[in-house]
């Protein structure tokens, strides 16, 4: 992210997943690294459990958060609400939230477009889909992202190093 540190303007971000579900204490669990790193950057937070993202405001732990959002994020109309919400075109999106594929894609799929371009799209757990994720009964039609944008990449190569090849007669 240091190409955003101290960038004008400020850049947007979008952190899925302030932490309210650890400990069990229904309350955000950390401040995000990005308020510090990032000053003046406008910061968007999302969690499944409105009253949690609503408390991190309100007691102060998301000082500097510009606004928080709730929802299922493995639904695709929670995603565009969120977009219409924050108004979209993101600089960073940090998907921390739930780990199911169903969950990444979704987000993924509703989010990337609103990605600005060179910005940075960030998925932590990625492994999920591919362990004890990938037995949730809603998995079974979910192929592990991990997976996709393995292909994805190796579609951007192959197609990239045939256009770079030179012509031969």
């Amino acid at each position: 992210l240091m190409p955003f540190v101290g960038a004008s303007p400020a850049p947007k971000l979008l952190e899925i997943g302030i932490g309210c579900h650890k400990h069990g204490s229904g309350q955000p669990w950390i401040r995000p690294l990005w308020l510090d790193l990032l000053p003046g950057a406008e910061v968007w937070m999302a969690d499944y459990k409105k009253p949690c993202a609503e408390h991190g405001l309100k007691s102060g732990l998301l000082r500097g958060v510009t606004g928080t959002m709730h929802g299922d994020q493995g639904d695709p109309a929670v995603i565009a609400r969120w977009v219409r919400e924050s108004g979209g075109r993101f600089d960073v999106v940090v998907d921390a939230g739930g780990h199911t594929n169903r969950q990444i894609k979704t987000t993924h799929d509703g989010l990337w477009p609103t990605l600005k371009r060179g910005g940075f799209y960030f998925i932590v757990d990625l492994q999920g889909g591919r362990d004890r994720y990938a037995i949730d009964a809603d998995q079974a039609t979910w192929p592990p992202v991990s997976g996709l944008l393995q292909s994805w990449l190796e579609e951007l190569v192959i197609t990239n190093r045939k256009a770079a090849r030179p012509a031969y007669p």
